[in-house]
């Protein structure tokens, strides 16, 4: 059934997974599952046999709701918990992760692109970018520090 356009089966499978990984959170967190990792499995899990409980493809609206919304809450919970006091007491570690990890992340990838496809140049440098990890969250767990 579809209303607006959008799949409301997709939507409710969607919302269904995002109540699950709310539900069990705590949990994978002592596991150090993050709500990337989850979300990931939950959609692997939701598209493939056995359960294949939606049929996606790529250009429908759903997809691109849902992705919106998944990446506007990974970003967002991921953001909460950044120990900002622990970033300032140490201006070198965003500044390492800027000028050193983000350079070598997109150097890497290009490589990689460059030798594991036929893609043109330019297109494997767009899309090393692309790819390449910009959210300052990542970084949050280099900044607790084990004495």
């Amino acid at each position: 059934m579809q209303e607006h356009g959008l799949d409301t089966e997709t939507l409710a499978v969607a919302a269904a997974c995002i109540a699950l990984w709310a539900l069990t959170a705590r949990r994978l967190a002592r596991w150090n599952i993050s709500s990337a990792m989850a979300m990931v499995a939950l959609g692997v899990a939701v598209t493939n046999p056995p359960l294949d409980l939606i049929d996606l493809s790529p250009t429908s609206e759903s997809v691109q709701l849902i992705t919106e919304l998944a990446l506007a809450l990974v970003l967002f919970s991921d953001a909460s918990r950044v120990n900002l006091r622990a970033l300032r007491t140490d201006p070198g570690l965003p500044t390492r992760l800027l000028l050193i990890g983000l350079p070598l992340t997109i150097a890497l990838g290009f490589i990689a692109a460059t030798l594991l496809t036929d893609l043109d140049p330019w297109l494997c440098a767009l899309a090393a970018t692309a790819l390449a990890p910009t959210d300052a969250a990542l970084g949050a767990p280099s900044t607790s520090r084990v004495d």
